[in-house]
């Protein structure tokens, strides 16, 4: 047994080959190895041809055998709490995939050759990896729904996302992103939008056209005030803590470079607003000081 570590004993062994054989005679449409300190993938897998959903998280694995593209009707894959360093290419043999987990590993790149063949797919969960950029291959994904790469070091969100027009929840949450790109505002469907710990310094107006926008957390970033275009978002949740969030109160006229703008005056009432229809603002500034 090959493809099980030193850790297992016999039995272990026996018993995960005798788990795959049942699975394979059963025609099984679940398989799940989870927890047993898989290095490689037991070849006996890839004779499961007629599984739909394949769980192999929390062990050691670094690739996936090409052989695996046997079982194309796959559409729940969870390679989560492993030691990939990309994405197995198989991956792109699979094509009805609609959720595909692979948090906790050590990747670096999506791979655009991968990504671009995952159209069916509508949830991607790439969280807590290395991942520095989004490939502009993400325009590939036209059924994405949800797309989660919180705890990354990527510092730009590419034109292409908007190709993926039918996202509704973006997180981005622990990066390095230092801008929203306008173009933003085109995903109509966006629901929710988590991009706390950046380094964002303001948001662009146009995110006053994600109208069905519901959830927000811009927490742990630099923003000094909110875009007027805000208002139009039907938002019940806005998280902006450890923000510079209109800090100063007002002064006295005399003192001009300290005159609050007129657009600034806008996001007090915003914020007011938001008070209003209780929406859960946590660690804001008082509203009954602000005017």
């Amino acid at each position: 047994h090959y493809y099980i570590t030193n850790n297992l004993s016999a039995e272990q062994c026996h018993m995960a080959d005798t788990s795959l054989l049942s699975a394979v005679r059963g025609h099984s449409k679940s398989v799940t190895l989870c927890n047993k300190s898989l290095k490689r993938i037991p070849p006996l897998l890839c004779k499961v041809t007629g599984a739909k959903q394949l769980i192999l998280k929390n062990n050691k694995l670094r690739e996936l055998p090409y052989e695996l593209e046997n079982l194309r009707d796959l559409q729940f894959v969870n390679l989560g709490n492993n030691e990939f360093v990309s994405l197995p290419l198989v991956l792109g043999c699979f094509p009805h995939i609609e959720t595909l987990h692979i948090f906790n590993n050590q990747l670096e790149e999506l791979n655009g050759e991968v990504i671009i063949r995952l159209f069916n797919c509508r949830l991607l969960n790439a969280n807590n990896n290395q991942i520095s950029a989004i490939p502009p291959e993400i325009r590939g994904m036209k059924s994405l729904k949800i797309l989660c790469l919180d705890k990354n070091k990527i510092s730009v969100i590419p034109p292409e996302i908007l190709s993926c027009g039918g996202i509704t929840e973006l997180h981005l949450g622990n990066n390095r992103i230092k801008e929203l790109p306008r173009e933003l505002g085109y995903l109509k469907n966006l629901k929710k939008l988590m991009i706390f710990k950046n380094e964002l310094s303001e948001i662009p107006e146009e995110i006053g056209h994600c109208q069905a926008l519901q959830v927000l957390d811009i927490s742990c970033n630099n923003i000094t005030m909110f875009p007027e275009g805000i208002y139009h978002c039907s938002l019940s949740e806005l998280h902006c803590d450890e923000n510079p969030l209109l800090e100063h109160l007002p002064v006295l006229s005399q003192n001009i470079n300290d005159v609050f703008y007129l657009k600034e005056l806008c996001a007090r009432m915003i914020l007011q607003s938001f008070k209003d229809r209780n929406s859960l603002l946590r660690k804001q500034q008082p509203f009954d000081r602000m005017f």
